[in-house]
């Protein structure tokens, strides 16, 4: 007796098309996001946000991305502090004030974005110096495939 063989190329290729347009449609879908980070005096503060049109800076309209992480290091890279993004992406390191002077980075953590592409530096150095240290807004721009295509291994 001959064996049947099920044919699902068809069914694979019908599926890869419709997750293409559907990625192609969500990435023009328009999205809310917040207006500004908040300002304050003497502060290091900023957005983590999907970066829809790849432009490495934060734009009106492009969405933040709630719980990143944040961190502030010293310039040994000793954690200093750590901040979580809220609903709306936005981060805010409440001690900067009280740090003692010297040299910091603001690292984003990738960890939960794994095969998002950063569209800005994932590191930022900032200085402190005195009581007139400037505010800092310093923002991470993420962007993600919107697709992915069915890989068929025989």
């Amino acid at each position: 007796m001959p064996v049947k063989k099920k044919r699902y190329g068809g069914l694979i290729i019908f599926l890869g098309i419709l997750v293409l347009i559907v990625g192609l449609v969500m990435s023009f879908w328009p999205v809310k996001g917040v207006e500004s980070a908040p300002v304050q005096a003497d502060a290091v503060f900023g957005v983590v946000f999907y970066d829809a049109n790849q432009s490495g800076s934060y734009e009106l309209g492009e969405k933040g991305i709630s719980s990143a992480t944040v961190w502030l290091l010293d310039a040994v890279e000793n954690l200093v502090d750590s901040a979580v993004t809220g609903e709306d992406g936005v981060y805010a390191f409440t001690s900067w004030s009280s740090l003692p002077d010297g040299t910091y980075y603001v690292v984003l953590l990738q960890n939960a974005y794994l095969g998002a592409l950063l569209t800005t530096p994932r590191s930022v150095e900032i200085t402190k110096e005195g009581d007139v240290s400037p505010d800092y807004e310093i923002n991470f721009g993420l962007w993600r495939h919107q697709f992915y295509l069915p890989v068929i291994i025989r």
